[in-house]
């Protein structure tokens, strides 16, 4: 039997519905992994002096600064991405349910 996207049939139906939710819970899990870096990365702070004396002269205090607020940063827009995908699939895998339970693809084939 071969696939036909205009005539799926309720196994296809139910295949696409649970892949689209177990991917979303992939996207939600991958968020929640973020979840601890990214707090690390917010709440880390090098103290005065702790690059010694080079650390102000140098810049590179200010460096480090500057890469640990970026990867803060970075961190916080995955976390929300991720968690967009994942409502996202779960949204799409809702409404292709709802579209089934109203024969919407079924009446396709009318017109």
């Amino acid at each position: 039997m071969t696939f036909d996207p205009n005539k799926p049939s309720d196994e296809d139906i139910r295949v696409a519905l649970s892949d689209l939710r177990h991917d979303a819970g992939i996207w939600e899990d991958a968020q929640e992994l973020l979840a601890a870096p990214r707090q690390s990365a917010q709440n880390l702070k090098l103290p005065e002096g702790a690059l010694g004396y080079v650390g102000a002269p140098t810049g590179l205090a200010a460096d480090v600064e500057a890469a640990r607020t970026q990867l803060a940063s970075m961190l916080v827009q995955a976390e929300a991405y991720f968690g967009t995908i994942a409502g996202n699939l779960r949204k799409a895998a809702n409404a292709y349910e709802a579209d089934e339970r109203n024969h919407l693809h079924e009446l396709h084939k009318y017109y």
